[in-house]
């Protein structure tokens, strides 16, 4: 069996949060299933909002399709939910927390726990939100093991607006305060494309979330993952990666396969490559490496696995060698 995890952001999805060819990923994911190809996600998004574009996107047509939420925190199969990460209460702690350092009324600032990409996207003043404010920061409810805060600012139209200056003055602020987890606890993100900042439990990464798929799918399966950032690398020699067009050089230097397209087209494009191509590849009990052991030496010996790959797929145009 052949097992295909796929980014959200920037990979099956644009910035804008719109899969640039959804009739042609419709028809793709159909003809992986019938290649025998079970695909499924693995992102940094939360599981609720996972399994809300689990089915628009079509992947509920797999049975038991993988979801990996909060960059590997979360493992949903099927009715099955397993939590990586024992950090839930901590997570908890930091939200109380971080609303009572950014809800500033005499700033004419107000924060508000709620589905945060909802709010950006959709919430307009006046309708979802009150008049008299001049920014919000929305810091996300459906987070279980990790921490999100989009920061908005108002302007006079009412419209919310991306604000490099207010999310970098609110990133500042929450770094200041006295939190409930450690900085040796958490690795710490502030995202200035997107005017957020996301803080995670610092052991969990996507290749702890992938590695929980041994006990569901035991050996034998042949694991691809397909995304567009450094932190789609699964550190584990029995993954191919693959990039789609916009992915960052580093991830594309990893690659076996990069396509010619970005987003929802160069998925596309990977799917058809892996059923013709993609394979064979080392299967799950071939892991030496434990996921806990994700250090920079095994990351390095993992890329010179990769590089060579590469060179292998590129010269024989086909199998993945081990």
């Amino acid at each position: 069996m052949k097992i295909v995890l796929f980014d959200l952001d920037k990979t099956l999805v644009d910035e804008s949060y719109r899969a640039t060819d959804s009739v042609g990923l419709t028809r793709a994911l159909v003809q992986a299933k019938t290649n025998g190809i079970l695909c499924g996600l693995n992102s940094d998004t939360p599981l609720p909002r996972l399994l809300s574009w689990h089915r628009t996107l079509g992947f509920d047509r797999f049975q038991a399709a993988p979801l990996i939420a909060e960059n590997g925190a979360l493992v949903a199969i099927g009715e099955r939910t397993t939590y990586v990460s024992d950090s839930l209460r901590s997570f908890s702690a930091l939200r109380k927390a971080a609303i009572s350092r950014l809800d500033r009324p005499m700033e004419s600032t107000l924060a508000i726990c709620c589905d945060a990409l909802e709010a950006v996207q959709n919430w307009q003043v006046g309708v979802n939100l009150p008049f008299g404010f001049k920014a919000f920061v929305f810091i996300d409810h459906l987070r279980e093991c990790s921490f999100a805060a989009w920061y908005r600012s108002v302007n006079k139209a009412g419209h919310l607006l991306r604000d490099v200056r207010f999310a970098r003055k609110c990133d500042s602020r929450l770094r200041a305060a006295e939190l409930p987890v450690s900085d040796a606890q958490v690795a710490w993100d502030f995202n200035q494309e997107y005017c957020l900042t996301i803080i995670r439990d610092n052991e969990v990464t996507k290749t702890q979330g992938r590695a929980q798929l041994v006990q569901q799918y035991g050996g034998g399966c042949a694991c691809y993952m397909v995304g567009d950032s450094r932190i789609d690398i699964i550190d584990l020699p029995s993954v191919v990666h693959c990039a789609v067009a916009n992915a960052s050089d580093d991830l594309k230097g990893l690659a076996a396969y990069t396509a010619t397209s970005s987003h929802t087209q160069g998925c596309i494009e990977i799917l058809s490559w892996i059923a013709s191509h993609g394979g064979p590849a080392r299967g799950f009990c071939n892991d030496k490496e434990h996921p806990s052991d994700a250090s920079p030496t095994v990351l390095r010996n993992n890329t010179r696995c990769s590089h060579a790959t590469r060179r292998h797929v590129q010269e024989e145009g086909m199998a993945i060698a081990e």
